[in-house]
């Protein structure tokens, strides 16, 4: 009967260490922004649910914003 435990805790460790093998293989990522904006309104005979999204890369955030804004607007 000691040896169930014993397996137990083997079987909980070796769970326990696959699970967090996925969290070391993230990379850091610096200088990211995540930007959210929602707006709703209501119309006399309908309802309209609209979801726009837009992603960049660039080393310049003032460049990046402005292409960012650029592809927004082109859009709408």
């Amino acid at each position: 009967m000691r040896t169930m435990p014993r397996i137990a805790s083997i079987l909980a460790l070796t769970i326990a260490g696959l699970a967090s093998t996925g969290l070391l293989a993230d990379e850091a990522r610096y200088n990211q922004i995540a930007l959210r904006a929602e707006v709703n309104q209501e119309v006399a005979h309908d309802l309209m649910h609209v979801t726009l999204y837009t992603e960049a890369q660039n080393s310049d955030p003032a460049k990046l914003a402005a292409e960012i804004t650029n592809t927004l607007n082109k859009t709408l």
